[in-house]
Order: C-alpha cells, then sequence, then structure tokens
C-alpha cells in the first residue's frame, strides 16, 4: 500500500514537472514569436506602427458608425491615454502584443488538450504566427486594429468548447462577437464542432439557445445603438456594404490581389487536408474538416459580398478553425524528397510562380518593404507546391 501511494507521489511529480516545463516552453516560444513580429513592423516605412497613423485610427474609429460600434479596443485606449502618461500609440503597441502573445499561448494550450505533444503545438503556433495576416498585421493595407483582440477571445472560447465547458465558451464567443460581429461567423462551426466531439447529434433546445446567445447579445447591443444614433448611419452602411463584389473584381488588378489574399490564408490548409484525408478515416478528421470548410465558405462570402478583400485579416477567422490541427496533419504525411521527376515539376512551378508573384500580383496600396508581400507569396506558394508534388502515395495502415 505504501509503495503504491509513493509511486503515484512520483507520477504526480512527474506529471507536474512536465507541464511546467510545457508551460515555459510555451511562453518562451510565444515570447520569441512576438518579438520577432514586433521588430517586423517596427519603425517601417510600410506599417501603421506610427503615432499619427493610431490617432487617425482612433479618430476614424470615433466618428465613423460602422467602425464606432467596435468600441472595445477604442475605450481601451482612450482610458490609457486619459488615466497613463502613455501615448495612444504605445497603447496600441501594449495591448495589440499582449493579445497577441496571449494568442499564441492560448493556441498552444489547444493543441497541447488536443495532441499531448509539444511539438505540435509549436508547429501549430508558428503556422499561425506566419500567416500572412499575423505576420503583416500592422502592415497597409491589412489594417489591422481590433481584430487580434477578437482573436484572443475566439481562441479563449475554442480552448472552453473542447473541454465541453459551454458557459465559458459561450461567454468568450459573445465578447469577440461585441469586438468585432465577424465573429457570429464562426458559431454555426463552433456548434457543428461541439455536436459532433461531444456525441450530441439530436437538436438540444437547451444547446441551440446557449449558442444563440452572442446572436441575441449583438442584436440587443445594436437596438441600443440605434436609439442612440438612429437609424440614417445604418441605411448609409448597407448601401456601402453592398459594393464589396464590384469593388473586389473593380479590374484585372484587384481581382488578382483578391483571388491572392484568399489563396494564402486557405491554400495550405486545403492542401493538408487532401493530403491527409486518404490516410485517415476517423468521423473526428471529417468533423474538423467540415467545420473549417463551413467556416471558409460562410467567410468567404461574406467578404467578397460585404467587405474589402485586400484588407487580407477578413481572410483569418477560418484558420482558426483548423490552426489547432495543422502541425499533426504535417507529421501524419510522409514525403519523398529522392531525385526524381516530381523536381522538374516542382522546377517550373518555382519559375512559374516567380512569374505570378513579381508581375502578374501586385498590392494595389503598397507593398510592404522591399516587395515583403510578393516574396511571401512567392514562398508561401512553393511551400504549397512542395507539399503536393513530394507528398508519398499511401494507404491508411
Amino acid at each position: 500500500m505504501l509503495h503504491s501511494c509513493t509511486k503515484q507521489k512520483l507520477n504526480c511529480l512527474f506529471s507536474n514537472k512536465m507541464k511546467s516545463k510545457t508551460n515555459s516552453a510555451l511562453v518562451v516560444f510565444s515570447g520569441i514569436l512576438t518579438l520577432i513580429n514586433f521588430v517586423l513592423h517596427y519603425g517601417s516605412t510600410d506599417g501603421m506602427l506610427y503615432l499619427e497613423v493610431i490617432e487617425s485610427s482612433v479618430n476614424l474609429h470615433q466618428e465613423v458608425p460602422v467602425f464606432e460600434r467596435r468600441m472595445l479596443l477604442t475605450k481601451l485606449l482612450l482610458f490609457i491615454k486619459q488615466f497613463t502618461p502613455i501615448s495612444l500609440l504605445h497603447a496600441f503597441v501594449i495591448i495589440n502584443y499582449t493579445a497577441l502573445f496571449f494568442c499564441f499561448i492560448i493556441l498552444g494550450k489547444i493543441s497541447i488538450l488536443i495532441h499531448n505533444n509539444l511539438k505540435i503545438a509549436l508547429l501549430n503556433i508558428s503556422f499561425f504566427a506566419f500567416s500572412f495576416s499575423i505576420l503583416f498585421a500592422f502592415f497597409h493595407p491589412t489594417y489591422t486594429y481590433d481584430d487580434i483582440l477578437a482573436y484572443l477571445w475566439i481562441l479563449l472560447s475554442f480552448y472552453f468548447l473542447i473541454q465541453n465547458k459551454l458557459l465559458w465558451a459561450i461567454f468568450y464567443l459573445s465578447i469577440a462577437v461585441l469586438t468585432r460581429e465577424t465573429s457570429i461567423i464562426l458559431i454555426i462551426p463552433f456548434y457543428y464542432l461541439h455536436s459532433k466531439f461531444f456525441h450530441s447529434n439530436s437538436l438540444s433546445i437547451n444547446k441551440f439557445f446557449k449558442f444563440s446567445v452572442p446572436v441575441l447579445v449583438y442584436i440587443v447591443y445594436r437596438i441600443i445603438l440605434w436609439r442612440i444614433n438612429g437609424t440614417q448611419w445604418e441605411m448609409e452602411e448597407w448601401s456601402f456594404r453592398f459594393s464589396g463584389l464590384k469593388d473586389n473584381f473593380l479590374n484585372y488588378e484587384r481581382s488578382v490581389e483578391t483571388i491572392t489574399m484568399f489563396l494564402v490564408h486557405a491554400l495550405l490548409p486545403i492542401i493538408l487536408i487532401l493530403n491527409v484525408q486518404p490516410l485517415v478515416s476517423s468521423k473526428e478528421f471529417i468533423h474538423k474538416k467540415n467545420a473549417f470548410l463551413l467556416a471558409i465558405i460562410l467567410n468567404t462570402l461574406v467578404v467578397l459580398f460585404f467587405a474589402s478583400a485586400r484588407e487580407s485579416r477578413l481572410f483569418m477567422l477560418p484558420l482558426l478553425i483548423i490552426s489547432p490541427w495543422i502541425g499533426s496533419y504535417l507529421h501524419i504525411k510522409n514525403y519523398n524528397f529522392r531525385l526524381s521527376m516530381k523536381w522538374l515539376v516542382f522546377i517550373a512551378s518555382c519559375i512559374l510562380f516567380y512569374g505570378f508573384a513579381f508581375y502578374v500580383y501586385a498590392p494595389t496600396i503598397r507593398n510592404g518593404e522591399n516587395g515583403l508581400f510578393q516574396w511571401y507569396v512567392y514562398f508561401y506558394f512553393m511551400f504549397c507546391i512542395s507539399l503536393f508534388v513530394f507528398s508519398k502515395d499511401e494507404r491508411p495502415s
């Protein structure tokens, strides 16, 4: 009996030690990636991190009704400016980079819960950190403002969702919707994932009501704003919103930019899903795939019809659904880089996509310093093509 208790204590100590090491690794890795992102933006001539730019953005979010209703970050910035000696620029940097740091950590925590594998967690964080709209978050024309705060609430919601702590999941999803109303898009994929993961296929009135709470909260919030501001500005906003499709495909350059911004967010996850699909026959994989595809369809329709696609961050939401599994998909599939005809296909693709990235695609508002956007698009496509070309033909074992 004594031997059994001692063994149990040792196992508990070992488990706590491993957990502490995992948490430390997540914190250090997240800190490094946050610092890399800040260094990339700091002092960049094409970046937003200048006092006059941030002041202009804050003023815009106080004066234009469509932005004014997204008031969480604006109120935080103004509060800090009023009660501390910190400038709007420094407050903006502190809030957004703190939120980004915790986004990385929460994504790592989600990954550990799902896979219990630190390597996969770090791969998932890296995928998120080096996605186009995070790496260039504060460049023109990404125009990130309160999006990272919304990602943090969404990831916290996801963290509690996969633990079946539904009330906390709905609470954070409601905050995400109030931060940025486009977060509503993820309610249906979240509902689908929860139903499938916890085997509740039957329509539960109780659960349906819980997932409706963020929508109800937002409706009440908008009614309050209507009573304060009137409805005229609402009509003006909708007339502007319906011009999205026309603007996104206004001419050849805008059309190429729109399609490219969609691909640099969707292509890698889609290729990994296609690569892994023949090897995984579990229902869980199908559910994750369906949730991601559902999110990407809903989000893409909203962006194309009601927003400006060149603001690439608008394509990010579906990636929050698939990010906790990207590392495992890279892990499952084997690749063959031995000399073969595949190399000729790859080299030909390199030439073709270089031509596309530098002679066909061009951002219609600035281009990042030294063509950073074009270099990113080129290497992103090359990475995706390499995964497709060099993947081994395998069957489920």
